[in-house]
């Protein structure tokens, strides 16, 4: 159940920050991912998909530096949750 609501919070704050994306460091430090189990469950289900899906967030290089995004998956998702909370 505490991970259902992390997943929520996860996807509504990439929401927020939109085309400007953000850092892993920066997400890590927003929702405490700081043990081993909290960091490979984030990787699992965001970055890698589940079952061989597409991830809901994916990464871009620019000027060195990895900026995250929501994938077209992850804007679906976030998209429907709050449909539906409307």
């Amino acid at each position: 159940m505490e991970n259902e609501k992390l997943y929520i919070k996860i996807l509504l704050w990439a929401h927020e920050k939109g085309h400007e994306g953000f850092l892993l460091e920066t997400l890590n430090g927003q929702f405490n991912l700081s043990n081993h189990k909290l960091k490979e469950w984030f990787r699992f289900v965001f970055l890698w998909g589940e079952n061989g899906d597409r991830p809901l967030i994916h990464s871009c290089l620019i000027d060195d530096v990895s900026y995250y995004y929501l994938t077209d998956k992850g804007l679906s998702m976030v998209t429907d949750y709050i449909e539906l909370r409307e």
